[in-house]
């Protein structure tokens, strides 16, 4: 009995120093951490809107508005003539050229009216005052502009002329002067701008035939009402 005793204690003793070295193991190595968990957004559904504005931050379309792009309006103008002159004049107004970037255009405008106008003063012998000293004609001023948008609404513009006046069965062609101001009430796309445009023409014509019934310059105020694109 005493010899079973004294065989088992080698077996007993080796376990032990087994289970102890296999404990140290487990305790002195961490366990693995658990993998990272990942979330992955589902894909955007269809956009069935309107174009999404792209012309004040980076994306698609973004820099649309700065190349180069036709720029058109249409519509109506008209106004008196001021200073030494009275009369006044009405019709067709027009824009067509080149949107360059969202700040600079240059177009040819044009005003295609008929009107009145004459000298308030003593000219040419004529000096009474009254449309009996005016012409009623044709009156066409052919402007080569160069415009500036400013924050896609407000427009300034300056250029020189051709005016044509026909009266009296003859046709005559004098150098002016367009100066513009307006704003345009629209809407802003990615690729262009388009709107209602109002503005203000002050424009001077030198004449320089003694023979006209007005002063050496007639500077007529136009309002231009149309809509366009640009």
């Amino acid at each position: 009995m005493k010899v079973r005793v004294l065989g088992a204690l080698p077996v007993l003793f080796l376990s032990q120093l087994a289970w102890g070295q296999a404990f140290q193991v487990q305790v002195g190595v961490p366990p693995p951490p658990p993998p990272p968990q990942v979330y992955v957004a589902p894909p955007p559904g269809p956009y069935y809107g309107p174009p999404r504005p792209a012309y004040y931050g980076p994306g698609p379309g973004w820099g649309d508005l700065d190349r180069p792009r036709l720029r058109f309006a249409f519509g109506a103008t008209g106004g008196p003539y001021i200073g030494d002159n009275l009369g006044g004049a009405g019709g067709l107004w027009g824009q067509l050229g080149v949107q360059i970037n969202r700040l600079v255009a240059v177009y040819y405008q044009t005003h295609a009216m008929l009107g009145v106008v004459g000298s308030k003063s003593n000219y040419s012998g004529c000096g009474d005052g009254s449309l009996s000293c005016a012409f009623f004609g044709g009156i066409w001023l052919n402007e080569v502009m160069i415009d500036f948008t400013i924050q896609d609404v407000f427009q300034v513009g300056v250029g020189p002329s051709i005016d044509l006046f026909s009266v009296n069965n003859f046709t005559e062609g004098f150098f002016g002067v367009d100066a513009r101001i307006g704003f345009v009430l629209g809407r802003r796309r990615p690729w262009n701008r388009s709107g209602f445009f109002i503005g203000i023409d002050v424009h001077p014509t030198f004449i320089t035939d003694d023979s006209f019934p007005t002063s050496s310059v007639a500077t007529s105020v136009l309002l231009t009402l149309g809509g366009g694109i640009y």
